[in-house]
């Protein structure tokens, strides 16, 4: 049930709220920022937290930006998923946003997604694809660091320290990729078994990179996924590249080479999810040649 007696702060500044966060924490209040909110409703009619304190970050500007610099496009984690969808700069984010109905998308926020309490977190997997950077606000102010410092199964932020944007340079943004979400029963609103996306930087980029979701414990980008499947890229016969791309990523070897359990539960089996993991590897490659098939690879 949720608490009555919940105190509601509504702060105009970065500062303020980081302020806010310390006073409460310090009272020995249990304090959560709002944002999108919908986890936070629904964790506390679970019983699952009890929020004393609510801070409403989700009208600061800093965390509104949808906006773009000489070598960036800017995301501010208040922002909701239909508007990220709607602006579509970074169309492989906006296809990934496209997790739950149009209704929940209207409140479901960037921050709330990639750094919820809920293990997919899909809308993540861009970010970690493209080498993001992220801005955190915390006790030495603004400051923004690489994604791969910041996320490793989920954000390490310290104690009310605030995700206010993330950040992907133009060019990875325009590059192609390819997409595969697999879901009990094919249903297209489920969480997620297995969420796996390509973005491809082309050959003097580091190539092809990997990352997914559903399928283990947390989103993650794997080197020995990234460095097989732009092996299979390289060595593939263009007569025959989708039988090539099936025969490398079914191998029961490439999934035994894993260091990263699969997640058993009782919405399937990590057997189930492996064969899975195993097919959405196929069919992004097989999206990914298909949208170069005619044209050169950069």
């Amino acid at each position: 049930m949720i608490p009555q007696n919940i105190t509601y702060i509504r702060p105009d500044t970065l500062k303020e709220a980081w302020d806010a966060w310390q006073t409460a924490h310090e009272e020995g209040k249990e304090v959560y920022y709002l944002n999108g909110g919908t986890e936070t409703v629904t964790y506390a009619r679970q019983n699952k937290i009890h929020p004393q304190v609510l801070i409403d970050i989700s009208r600061l500007p800093e965390l509104r930006q949808l906006a773009e610099d000489d070598a960036d496009l800017v995301f501010g984690t208040a922002l909701t998923l239909n508007e990220l969808i709607e602006a579509n700069t970074f169309p492989l984010l906006s296809r990934c946003a496209s997790i739950v109905d149009h209704t929940v998308r209207n409140k479901l926020s960037l921050g709330g997604n990639v750094a919820g309490r809920l293990p997919y977190r899909e809308t993540v997997l861009p970010f970690i694809a493209a080498d993001a950077e992220v801005s955190i606000y915390g006790a030495q102010g603004l400051r923004r660091q690489p994604i791969s410092e910041v996320f490793s199964k989920r954000f390490n932020l310290e104690g009310g320290e605030i995700l206010v944007d993330l950040r992907v340079n133009k060019d990875m943004a325009r590059f192609p990729w390819a997409y595969v979400r697999k879901t009990r029963f094919g249903q297209p609103v489920d969480y997620p078994l297995v969420t796996l996306v390509f973005l491809d930087a082309g050959s003097g980029r580091r190539g092809i990179r990997c990352a997914v979701s559903g399928a283990f414990a947390a989103p993650l980008r794997h080197g020995f996924i990234d460095e097989t499947v732009n092996e299979a890229w390289i060595l593939m016969d263009e007569k025959d590249a989708p039988e090539h791309f099936k025969d490398l990523s079914f191998r029961p070897e490439f999934v035994e080479s894993l260091d990263v359990p699969f997640v058993q539960d009782q919405r399937a089996s990590a057997e189930y999810r492996s064969f899975l993991f195993r097919e959405a590897l196929r069919e992004c490659l097989i999206q990914l040649w298909n949208k170069y098939e005619g044209k050169t690879r950069l």
